[in-house]
């Protein structure tokens, strides 16, 4: 369910957004529907809104990362079982995993309630940032993705 990616057509509103200040956040998107958030320090990964929407009801999350694990983009962190299938994730960028949300083991379904916020996956420090996020898609270039998908 997801994978690949779409350069971004605009680096510089990106990166103002990104560095302007330790409360600025930037969202990043895959097109197989992972997130970045960045902001002063490390990355957070999750599932977007629109993945939450498209799997249901989100039953078991099973992470396949501890801390301290090194992941290169495009490998397997984790795998969601919804009770319309089961999807692997993929980590967005290159990195370090600093921490995993312990929480999804007992409570999967933050996946459905909070998608983009408390139900974040992992953490990581980003070993390439500014040459990996290139390939990623801004919020409205990953809106308009989803919409053309369906």
């Amino acid at each position: 369910m997801f994978r690949t990616s779409r350069l971004i057509t605009n680096t510089t509103k990106f990166n103002a957004t990104l560095f302007q200040g330790k409360r600025a956040y930037a969202s990043l998107y895959t097109k197989s529907h992972e997130y970045i958030k960045t902001g002063s320090g490390n990355v957070v990964v999750g599932i977007s809104d629109h993945a939450q929407k498209e799997l249901g009801d989100v039953i078991h999350l099973e992470t396949f990362v501890k801390e301290g694990d090194k992941k290169k983009k495009g490998e397997t962190i984790a795998e969601v079982e919804s009770v319309k299938s089961v999807s692997e994730i993929y980590s967005p960028i290159s990195g370090t995993v600093k921490k995993v949300n312990t929480q999804l083991k007992d409570t999967p379904s933050l996946l459905n309630e909070s998608a983009e916020d408390k139900g974040w996956i992992i953490e990581m420090e980003a070993e390439d940032l500014d040459s990996e996020s290139k390939e990623l898609l801004d919020s409205d270039a990953y809106k308009k993705y989803s919409e053309e998908e369906h």
